[in-house]
């Protein structure tokens, strides 16, 4: 494997420097991790579509909106506090269908469902058991299980994805694994390995996990993006962000500097794409400077010198931003989570519908929202935002 690593690192150096510092669809994006950009407001509608769904607040249906999986047709949301259910809502209406608590250890059961990706064709619910027995269970809608297989390598999924008809998608995280960066491409039948993609580097650098004070924290580094049928792929020990797709394999896509190699600790700037869209490419850099009096890991990470970049595509330049929604007139920056395994999707965010209830009685909403906040009690299930790459 070492071997193939080696090769493939020349191929792709061979390329970037063969084009010119091109890769195969186009120029490569670099991005100097220590400068200041000029700033840039944007709103979401003026490069994406929106879609707002309002989940039924039946009774067994009730939760945080912490959604784990969106498909053409359903919503798959896991409660954060009944941890064992998995709550099924239609995404046209929003109405509650189905709730699956298969929580146990049995060997149809599961102990910790925090991924799962959906089968629209085979209607098949593909749920990964996070706790500790790396096993991978498939069920139907209503709940019933079919079979099971464990994942290749003994490997824990924090990235699962729907690869295409056949295959699954998985990978960890490779921030702290000292092996880098690992995906696999499996069969959805049995679980048997297809393919491994592996991230070349000759050093392995991992994020710190302790800070000066002693609390656990880490910056935000998303080490995989979906971007409609590819991936975006960051390993913290090389400095190239890739791209993969079945029709193009792994290619260099953005280059950042100065290197993450030549960095000193603490100060290091850590760099990954966050999200995806056909005009806009979003970024975030982390620099590891710990705020001195922090009480709690999250005053220490709300303080971490930050920037939010974006490659405007149209100008080909980067810039720092502030995003936000057009049917909010208080100018709140937008919030956001990944996109859930749909390549139909940029990202998606849950409102507490009590927070929509106080920003419609401020008089602070319009369109559609304003619609939908009209209609609810503050104690109501949350209403689902996609933002959806325009068609």
């Amino acid at each position: 494997m070492k071997r193939v690593n080696s090769i493939l690192a020349v191929i792709l150096l061979l390329i970037t420097a063969g084009c010119g510092g091109k890769y195969l669809n186009g120029d490569l994006i670099i991005v100097d991790v220590t400068k200041s950009y000029p700033k840039k407001e944007l709103y979401m509608q003026d490069f994406a579509d929106v879609e707002y769904i309002t989940l039924e607040s039946a009774d067994e249906f009730l939760n945080q909106g912490w959604v784990r999986f969106v498909s053409n047709d359903f919503i798959f949301v896991r409660n954060r506090y009944d941890r064992d259910a998995i709550l099924i809502f239609d995404r046209h209406t929003g109405k509650a269908l189905h709730k699956i608590s298969r929580q146990g250890q049995g060997p149809e059961e599961y102990l910790s469902p925090v991924e799962m990706v959906f089968d629209e064709d085979r209607k098949e619910l593909f749920v990964m058991d996070y706790a500790s027995r790396k096993l991978i269970l498939v069920y139907d809608l209503e709940g019933q299980f079919k079979r099971s297989f464990s994942t290749p390598e003994e490997a824990m999924y924090s990235n699962f994805l729907n690869y295409d008809r056949d295959y699954l998608f998985g990978g960890n995280g490779g921030s702290w694994d000292e092996s880098g960066q690992k995906f696999h491409i499996l069969s959805k039948q049995d679980g048997s390995l297809v393919r491994i993609i592996e991230i070349p580097f000759k050093q392995k650098v991992t994020l710190p996990v302790i800070s000066p004070s002693g609390y656990w924290s880490l910056p935000s580094v998303r080490s995989l993006v979906l971007f409609k049928n590819e991936l975006i792929i960051t390993e913290l020990s090389t400095d190239t962000v890739y791209r993969y797709s079945l029709a193009h394999g792994l290619q260099p896509f953005i280059v950042r500097t100065p290197s993450i190699h030549s960095m000193s600790s603490p100060g290091e700037v850590y760099f990954s794409p966050i999200l995806m869209s056909e005009r806009y490419y979003f970024m975030r850099t982390s620099k590891m400077e710990f705020p001195f009096g922090a009480k709690t890991p999250e005053e220490e990470l709300a303080h971490l010198p930050q920037k939010e970049l974006v490659y405007d595509t149209k100008d080909k330049a980067i810039y720092e931003y502030k995003l936000y929604n057009a049917d909010i007139n208080n100018k709140t920056e937008v919030e956001y989570i990944r996109s859930r395994n749909n390549s139909e999707i940029i990202f998606m965010y849950s409102f507490d519908a009590y927070k929509l209830v106080e920003y419609y009685k401020k008089g602070e909403l319009k369109g559609r929202l304003k619609e939908i906040a009209a209609t609810l009690d503050e104690e109501d299930n949350p209403v689902v935002m996609l933002v959806k790459h325009k068609k």
